[in-house]
């Protein structure tokens, strides 16, 4: 096997892959409750992570509404520094895809009061897409984000659309659900 190659399934919430996993949680008060991190045999297999988790005082209050922000585990986008004079090519580490899809039950006694709107950003170097649907039977939000950099190597007179694309990201990141107490 490959020595990047995973190890079988395990369900267990007790190994070294769940304290890394909460350590790079950008959550203070992340509660890991079950993970599987399936498997795959090659570097070019995609990995998947599921896990269920508990994250109290997630929300930020305003008065009689919580906001919410669905984008759980996205890290905060760093802003390029603006560059006039670039001359060499811009440079992004490696191609990467994610795919987050976060499933958030709502509390009893509040209900959806406003979603962020879909957003697809195109950039010169990838692509982000995400998106927000309500289920009212089973009182759940289901959040889902796409982000794509498929382009790493960039000529420098690009450098200020990639730098405007991931401020566009980051900002598409902060967004939040209005939830408000009533029925």
């Amino acid at each position: 096997a490959h020595p990047a190659a995973r190890q079988p399934r395990n369900p267990s919430p007790s190994t070294e892959r769940d304290t890394r996993l909460r350590e790079s949680t950008p959550l203070p008060n992340f509660e890991l409750k079950q993970v599987d991190y399936g498997s795959y045999a090659t570097p070019d297999t995609a990995m998947s992570i599921t896990m269920s988790a508990r994250i109290p005082q997630y929300v930020t209050k305003a008065g009689n509404r919580w906001l919410v922000k669905p984008g759980l585990l996205n890290r905060p986008t760093t802003a390029l520094p603006e560059d006039s004079g670039r001359t060499e090519p811009v440079w992004l580490r490696m191609p990467l895809t994610e795919e987050d899809q976060v499933t958030l039950e709502l509390p009893q006694g509040y209900r959806l009061n406003r979603t962020p709107d879909p957003i697809v950003i195109e950039g010169p170097c990838g692509r982000y897409q995400s998106s927000v649907s309500y289920d009212h039977a089973r009182h759940v939000v289901t959040y889902r984000r796409t982000f794509v950099i498929d382009r790493f190597k960039l000529p420098a007179a690009t450098y200020s659309q990639v730098r405007e694309f991931f401020i566009k990201v980051g900002k598409a990141d902060e967004a939040k659900l209005v939830l408000m107490k009533g029925t």
